[in-house]
């Protein structure tokens, strides 16, 4: 019995992150592991970034264009969030050594639950969730990473939200704060960037 409540103590806090097997997933500075953060302005736009060891940082961020503008702020969350997939999925393995090696262990901090609960569960009842959901899941197969999502303050993303805002100083100010030093701007090429499959009319 005792063996029993000391699990029960030590499972929720073993690793500190949800929606993921807490005695497997990585702790925060293994060389296994990334922490990318990421966030969406609902009136302006959308911006994420992935500290590596190094002090290195990758980085994108972009704007709403008027008819995105429309978008709910969940689909506008859960669309930034597959972009830091794709995007650091490819990337991040050239700027750290130990990423291309092993397997990778993504765990995202995301500011809304609902985006946060789409990908924890692979699954969506709304239309374009479930599009999105589709899109991330594709990612996760040609990254072949583990990803888990962790709920993230928006008084704590300090990195993600003022480069949603198009604020990019601020952001440098703030990352320069966490030891990180070297910026890597990386772009959404036009292919990932386009939305239209979110506005397709099905019958």
């Amino acid at each position: 019995m005792a063996d029993i409540s000391w699990w029960l103590d030590a499972i929720p806090v073993v690793r500190k992150v949800p929606w993921a097997p807490a005695l497997f997933f990585p702790e925060r500075g293994d060389r296994r592991r990334i922490d990318p953060e990421m966030d969406a302005s609902g009136k302006v736009g959308f911006g994420a970034a992935c500290p590596l060891p190094g002090g290195l940082v990758v980085y994108f961020y972009g704007h709403w264009t008027a008819k995105e503008l429309s978008l709910h702020i969940n689909i506008k969350e859960a669309l930034t969030s597959w972009w830091a997939m794709v995007i650091f999925g490819e990337l991040t393995p050239t700027f750290c050594a130990s990423l291309r090696t092993s397997r990778t262990y993504p765990n995202e901090h995301i500011d809304n639950t609902v985006a946060i609960a789409a990908a924890a569960k692979n699954s969506a009842k709304e239309w374009m969730m479930q599009q999105i959901v589709a899109k991330r899941a594709e990612a996760q197969r040609v990254t072949g990473w583990t990803y888990s999502q962790q709920y993230i303050a928006s008084t704590l993303n300090d990195l993600a939200d003022p480069l949603s805002r198009g604020k990019l100083s601020i952001f440098m100010e703030n990352a320069r704060k966490r030891g990180l030093t070297t910026f890597i701007p990386v772009d959404v090429d036009d292919v990932l960037r386009d939305t239209s499959f979110l506005f397709e009319v099905t019958i």
